[in-house]
C-alpha cells in the first residue's frame, strides 16, 4: 500500500509542475502581447527612424504565439561584377552582379513564450560564406 501511496504523490508532483508550466507558459504569452512585442517594434522603429541606413523593421506574426520582430538591412548590390567575353574578343558573353544579402536582429517568442533573440550577419554570395544564425538569449 505505501508503494501505492508513493507512486501516487510522485505522479501528483510531476502534474503539478506540469500545471506550472502551462501557467508559466500562459503568462509569458500574455506579457508578450500585452508589452513586449509592442515595446521591441517601438524601439526598433525609433532606431530605423533616427540612425538612417538601408535597413527596415518587420513583424512576423502568421503564427500566433510564435511571433518575431525583427530589424533587417536590406539585400542588395554587392558592388562586384563578374564579366565573362567570348573567347579573343571583348565581346560580352555573360554579366554576374553579386548580391550583399542583409543581416538582421530578431526577437522571437518560443512556443514557450520565452523569447529569443537571434542575428544573422550580412554576406555575399559566392564571395563571403554565410555565417549560422548566432543565438545570444533564450
Amino acid at each position: 500500500m505505501e508503494r501505492i501511496l508513493n507512486k501516487q504523490k510522485k505522479l501528483k508532483e510531476a502534474f503539478e509542475k506540469y500545471t506550472e508550466s502551462i501557467n508559466k507558459t500562459n503568462e509569458r504569452r500574455q506579457l508578450w502581447k500585452s508589452e513586449t512585442k509592442g515595446k521591441i517594434y517601438d524601439v526598433l522603429k525609433l532606431i530605423e527612424k533616427n540612425f538612417k541606413f538601408d535597413w527596415h523593421v518587420q513583424r512576423l506574426e502568421d503564427i500566433e504565439n510564435y511571433e518575431t520582430i525583427n530589424i533587417s538591412c536590406n539585400s542588395k548590390s554587392s558592388g562586384l561584377k563578374e564579366t565573362v567575353r567570348e573567347l579573343g574578343t571583348e565581346n560580352i558573353k555573360s554579366s554576374k552582379v553579386f548580391v550583399k544579402y542583409g543581416g538582421y536582429l530578431a526577437f522571437s517568442q518560443s512556443y514557450n513564450g520565452k523569447i529569443n533573440v537571434f542575428m544573422k550577419f550580412p554576406y555575399i554570395e559566392e564571395w563571403v560564406q554565410e555565417m549560422n544564425v548566432e543565438v545570444f538569449d533564450t
